[in-house]
């Protein structure tokens, strides 16, 4: 859906603390998993020559020189190790780096624009562009970022710190030495994790799939790829760095420690693909060990985020349910249609946590069947950053597996209007938001959310997604 946060921003992909957000891409929605991807550094292509970066050999008679930072992180030994634990071998250890902050910042940025020309075909289709443009207003409507949230600056505008990058295009791995300088226990981690991503590159080829950046699949390909990783560097924790702590245990406590300056929302997204795809590697692992997860990564994908926090769906093939949206004209001639596109469970759990508390809104979002989101800007409206609640509209219309889970949905309305927006009353079940109208239409089992101009535009809104759901 909102694979526009999750697909908006800047085009880093991989933070590692859990990294957070990178594929921030400027232009997403559908919706969220890209904010954020959380994430680091990209992931594809055969990984190559296992040279490390260091420095020449002393000249005969001169003092000896210390061993680089690159091979104080033993890259060769992390690697065999990586392989025993993924039950894989490389076919070449990559090249490991360690860079000071510049050249590091430089690199990732390098890796990102590379990553902006991959993308740009998808860019090209109209219907992509006016879906990401859509995913921005509806994202902000919603409150899930700021009014003047910079979607195309969302690295900076996060304050996200990279710890951590496989490159896909040079095959390599990048560490910042600051991160190494801590000490070879810590980053050692952080490269099983890279090498991870390598190892499965090798083996998998992760960047020959061209896939559509709004698709529910694209998130849940996201978790499987950077869960893995991550599982694998829990296990390695475990069994390398002394933990105590189970599997998920260390995951837990990486989110735990996870400090960045992010609104829940924004945070809860950053940490899905690395946590809950993290878990659902760990189930599938438990369940049939490597060989059920590579056939994740082969002819059996998860194909939704339902699948990824849900495993049981994945292996019941589970699949969400189509859901109308009103049509383009609903608000008459003065209105044109942006864009419609998909809302996931996981966008689900993030838009509630706008206004409800995580365990209130995953509770209620484990109800979801399928959603969808459209947005409306009002003919010739000027140029605006912000939310623009004058001249633009949204809704979010949602089917649920049960009754039962549409009355959580309806429970939650109003600690989400008052709580997340700070709205004032403004009719049943419509609330004045800033300079504008929200209102929803519960039903038996189909809901709406919508935001408009003013109140009577909001609530037909909602009851024509609703109804045309339900």
């Amino acid at each position: 859906m909102l694979r526009g946060i999750r697909r908006v921003g800047s085009p880093v992909r991989r933070l590692r603390r859990l990294r957070v957000p990178a594929w921030l891409r400027p232009d997403a929605f559908g919706l969220l998993v890209v904010v954020l991807v959380l994430g680091g550094a990209a992931t594809g292509g055969l990984a190559a020559a296992g040279a490390i970066d260091s420095k020449s050999a002393p000249n005969p008679g001169s003092h000896p020189t210390p061993p680089s930072d690159a091979a104080q992180l033993k890259p060769r030994l992390v690697a065999h190790r990586v392989e025993r634990l993924r039950g894989l071998e490389f076919r070449r250890v990559p090249p490991v780096q360690v860079l000071g902050p510049t050249r590091f910042q430089m690199a990732l940025r390098n890796i990102g624009r590379r990553q902006q020309k991959e993308g740009a075909q998808h860019r090209q289709s109209k219907h992509m562009r006016r879906e990401g443009q859509a995913g921005q207003y509806m994202l902000k409507l919603a409150a899930v970022v700021p009014p003047d949230f910079e979607f195309g600056q969302a690295d900076q505008e996060l304050g996200l710190e990279v710890l951590g990058v496989y490159d896909p295009v040079r095959k390599r791995v990048l560490m910042p030495r600051q991160l190494v300088q801590r000490g070879a226990d810590v980053a050692q981690g952080y490269l099983a994790h890279e090498l991870t991503h390598a190892l499965d590159d090798q083996h998998f080829s992760i960047e020959r799939r061209n896939i559509n950046p709004y698709a529910d699949s694209t998130a849940a390909f996201k978790a499987l790829e950077e869960g893995d990783a991550s599982y694998v560097q829990s296990l390695y924790a475990r069994r390398f760095g002394g933990s105590t702590l189970s599997a998920r245990g260390q995951l837990r406590q990486q989110a735990a420690a996870l400090s960045v300056p992010l609104t829940a929302p924004l945070t809860q997204e950053a940490l899905f693909p690395y946590v809950n795809g993290a878990n659902f590697v760990a189930a599938l692992h438990q369940r049939g060990g490597w060989k059920t997860v590579d056939r994740a990564w082969g002819n059996r994908p998860p194909q939704t985020t339902q699948q990824i926090l849900h495993p049981a769906d994945y292996f019941a093939r589970a699949m969400p349910v189509p859901v109308p949206v009103p049509p383009g004209n609903a608000l008459g001639s003065d209105w044109r249609s942006v864009a419609a596109g998909s809302v996931t469970e996981e966008d689900t759990r993030v838009l509630l946590t706008v206004g409800l508390r995580e365990a209130v809104s995953a509770r209620i979002a484990d109800g979801w069947h399928g959603a969808r989101f459209e947005v409306w800007r009002r003919r010739n409206a000027p140029a605006c950053i912000g939310a623009c609640r004058q001249d633009t509209a949204g809704v979010l219309v949602w089917r649920w597996r049960s009754s039962k889970s549409a009355a959580l949905f309806a429970g939650g309305l109003h600690d989400y209007a008052l709580l997340g927006f700070l709205a004032k009353p403004g009719g049943p079940l419509t609330w004045k938001v800033d300079d504008g109208y929200m209102s929803a239409l519960p039903l038996r089992h189909a809901s709406a959310i919508a935001f408009a101009p003013d109140a009577a535009q909001a609530r037909q809104l909602a009851k024509t997604a609703a109804l045309r759901a339900e």
